[in-house]
């Protein structure tokens, strides 16, 4: 998959959202520095199509559970439950990509992740990335003049960007 800038912000967009975005979003204690950030760019995107990956999921549920007030942390945790029910009961504009993990997949990981390991990219972000490229196969033939990006924070993922 190649990283490619995107010339024509008009396009629909498709968003697949990391960890990052969502740990600033809930406003989590010590992930938050880039909250407002944040927050203007997905009132910008209005219109856009946001997937939240399952590891994007997983790892915020993990960093919330991790912090050291307990208090901080129930509120952190309530906040992100809200949103996942929002997001179940259509009333939040996002969705998730029906995830199917096949014997293809877990090839996929088990080659590629000594090297994204050393790279400092973890199997949830390296997850993502699989998740992004195989939306793209899915899609690609069939539809023009989208946009599909991984939303990031983090500069390994938020180059990852596909105009069909």
């Amino acid at each position: 998959m190649t990283k490619r800038r995107v010339q024509n912000a008009k396009k629909r967009t498709v968003r697949y959202v990391d960890t990052s975005i969502v740990l600033n979003m809930l406003n989590v204690p010590g992930r938050n520095q880039d909250r407002d950030h944040v927050l203007r760019e997905l009132a910008e995107s209005q219109g856009d199509t946001f997937i939240l990956p399952l590891s994007s999921i997983i790892e915020t549920g993990n960093h919330i559970a991790h912090l050291a007030d307990g208090f901080q942390r129930r509120q952190a945790a309530e906040r992100f439950t809200e949103l996942l029910k929002k997001i179940a009961r259509g009333e939040f504009p996002w969705t998730m990509d029906k995830l199917s993990m096949d014997r293809k997949d877990l090839e996929f990981y088990a080659s590629h992740f000594p090297d994204y390991a050393v790279r400092g990219v973890g199997m949830g972000d390296l997850s993502i990335i699989r998740e992004f490229t195989r939306y793209v196969e899915r899609i690609g033939p069939s539809v023009s003049g989208i946009v599909v990006k991984i939303w990031s924070l983090d500069a390994h993922l938020s180059g990852y960007v596909e105009e069909l």
